[in-house]
């Protein structure tokens, strides 16, 4: 019981009331067969207030607070066992590292489990996502500066090619961090600073290349079997017709 005053007057206020065991009923003995006494609040609005009154030494902890952040998570996700439900990952590190698993009841342990093995999955999926990423950064990355290099050295290639004699030194120096692309572009050109230009082609070739008005080029010291010389004469009316008879047999 509690007092009020109002007016000169006290009025009495009845924090709890006694039930049954069953909470069927209210009884003014409040006992059972037993003789355990049961009481609930009378108004409701005090929940709160006596909660809060309850776990005030907690709160002043963190491994209070953690504690009743793991029953307050218990309660909701075991009145409703969804995910969303469940501590989120800032939650779980702090209830998993600051109360003790020894005292948690089964409702506890259940929705920690399910909340570890939640935030293990989401943690596989983002590691495998920010590898795939970073994969493939370095691969842009890497054919980013391959074309750079190769574009320099196009460049450098092309500027030694045309310049005085006077200039060819400074560019080759130029050239020693780029050689990876140089030589072989400095390769092509020596061939083709060889190459002789040669018309027409051989027997091997096909009817549009063995026409003298053909033209190509080739290294000198280079020999092959569809390039050279075609030694070709007029028959005679004669000649022409046997060997036409010949073919025919």
């Amino acid at each position: 019981m509690a007092g009020l005053a109002e007016e000169g007057k006290v009025i009495s206020v009845r924090l709890i009331t006694p039930i049954d065991a069953d909470n069927k009923g209210s009884t003014d003995t409040a006992s059972t067969q037993s003789g355990t006494k049961y009481y609930q609040l009378t108004h409701d609005y005090l929940v709160r207030s006596l909660r809060d009154w309850l776990t005030r030494k907690q709160k002043e902890t963190r491994r209070g607070r953690a504690e009743l952040l793991l029953a307050d998570r218990a309660i909701v996700w075991n009145a409703r066992p969804e995910n969303r439900q469940l501590p989120s990952l800032v939650q779980w590190l702090q209830i998993r590292f600051l109360t003790t698993k020894q005292t948690w009841n089964p409702a506890e342990r259940k929705m920690m489990q399910r909340a570890g093995r939640l935030h293990l999955l989401h943690g596989v999926a983002v590691a495998a996502f920010l590898m795939m990423a970073s994969f493939a950064g370095l691969a842009i990355r890497a054919r980013t500066v391959e074309t750079q290099m190769r574009t320099r050295a196009e460049g450098l290639v092309q500027a030694v090619l045309k310049a005085d004699t006077a200039q060819v030194p400074a560019i080759i120096s130029d050239m020693r961090d780029y050689r990876r692309w140089t030589e072989p572009l400095l390769r092509v050109a020596f061939d083709q600073a060889l190459a002789r230009v040669f018309r027409g082609g051989s027997f091997k070739d096909d009817a549009s290349l063995v026409r003298s008005a053909y033209r190509n080029t080739m290294p000198p010291d280079q020999s092959y079997s569809y390039l050279g010389f075609r030694i070709a004469r007029t028959l005679s009316t004669a000649q022409s017709t046997h060997q036409s008879r010949n073919s025919a047999k």
